[in-house]
């Protein structure tokens, strides 16, 4: 057994590809993050268990601990948090949906060089930044700062922005406001590892804090692999690359600010807009879902998530009805829920299953499935 252990950790690390983007548009600022983190290796059996360094201590306890709880007690946390949380990063890709969110969630240590973002010339009028993994953390940040956004009464309510009040809350926010999304972060993971190809890109448009990235960096099987993750808003992108620098995987990211309607899409085996295209005018929906099957390789698939509306006016105030008591279940008040309502109403434009079919076939997709609907909120998946 210590042989085997042996010649684990000595097996090359997998190489991180370095081919450079050039498909941004002219003023896009761009982070390039390469996270060089540990070395993860197949074992046999039904788990996935990273190779490491044995002349570490936590290391060694990791390889000799038992088979771990679904989730670890208060107690065994308090024992021994990094090494808990050490162990759950590293097999994200086998978690359970509650685990994929504690990679998004918590800030994580990482056994690799520490290094400070290094500038480098600007590629294509894209700014770069390439940024490493750092050694360590000041402190570890269980659980997540909970959404008090509206929860005071405001004389005059504006527009709902993903500002940085908004992103500092947003993990709490978007748990507690829309059912399933767990398991549709989860099963993007496993559908981009099904439907990914060698030497090609995987988009998530409207990444917001990186979840769905995260998702599918730790499913996917391919490492010659590239995610460009886009976001229109400075506040989520700078979280968002603060949270990948302290991810494990080597698959590479590109997080690039920009408007998804001025992002070129290419070469890509899955697109993901996950909660985004609710948020693009009508009249400019089409030809996002065009862009991306223009730069889909055949047999591509795109996952579109979205809050949806209802032809009948009695399922339409069932599920609103019901997605209220969701809200009220999850700790929002009705003051809360009415006020951010009234923020969404011009912001958050929702359409029925119907419209978004026909959406995707005129772009010129040929399957298109459901997958997943939990009240007024679903998810599809489009095939080239």
């Amino acid at each position: 057994m210590s042989a085997m252990r042996k010649e684990e950790s000595s097996a090359q690390k997998p190489r991180v590809g370095s081919d450079v983007i050039q498909s941004f548009p002219k003023g896009t600022d761009s982070i390039h993050l390469m996270c060089q983190a540990k070395n993860h290796s197949r074992q046999g059996g039904d788990r996935d268990l990273p190779s490491t360094n044995n002349e570490n201590p936590e290391h060694r306890r990791f390889l000799m601990a038992p088979p771990l709880p679904s989730f670890p007690t208060a107690k065994a946390r308090a024992r021994s948090p990094r090494l808990w949380l050490q162990r759950y990063q590293m097999n994200a890709h086998l978690a359970t949906p509650t685990l994929l969110l504690c990679v998004l969630h918590l800030t994580i240590s990482s056994e690799v060089d520490h290094g400070e973002p290094r500038e480098h010339e600007p590629l294509n009028g894209c700014h770069v930044m390439h940024a490493r993994s750092q050694t360590s953390v000041p402190s570890i940040k269980s659980g997540r700062e909970r959404d008090a956004v509206y929860a005071v009464p405001r004389e005059k309510i504006a527009d709902f922005t993903f500002d940085e009040t908004v992103a500092r809350v947003f993990p709490d926010m978007i748990q507690r406001s829309v059912p399933g999304y767990a398991a549709i972060i989860s099963m993007i993971g496993i559908l981009a590892d099904r439907y990914a190809r060698e030497n090609t890109f995987l988009y998530d448009l409207g990444c917001s804090l990186g979840a769905a990235t995260l998702s599918m960096r730790h499913h996917l099987r391919h490492s010659r692999c590239r995610i460009i993750a886009v976001d229109n808003s400075e506040a989520m992108v700078r979280r968002c690359s603060r949270i990948m620098e302290t991810d494990a995987s080597t698959i590479p990211v590109d997080l690039v600010c920009a408007d998804i309607l001025d992002v070129q899409i290419r070469n890509a085996s899955v697109v993901v807009l996950n909660f985004i295209l609710q948020f693009i005018p009508p009249a400019d929906r089409l030809q996002v879902v065009r862009n991306i099957y223009e730069g889909l390789l055949p047999g591509g698939i795109l996952v579109l998530s979205e809050k949806i509306r209802f032809p009948h006016p009695h399922q339409e105030a069932f599920h609103a009805d019901m997605h209220h008591a969701f809200k009220k279940a999850n700790g929002y008040s009705d003051l809360e829920i009415s006020q951010k309502r009234t923020a969404l109403e011009k912001v958050l434009i929702p359409e029925t299953l119907a419209a978004h079919r026909e959406r995707i076939y005129t772009a010129g997709f040929t399957h298109c499935e459901v997958w997943f609907q939990c009240l007024n909120f679903a998810s599809l998946c489009a095939q080239k």
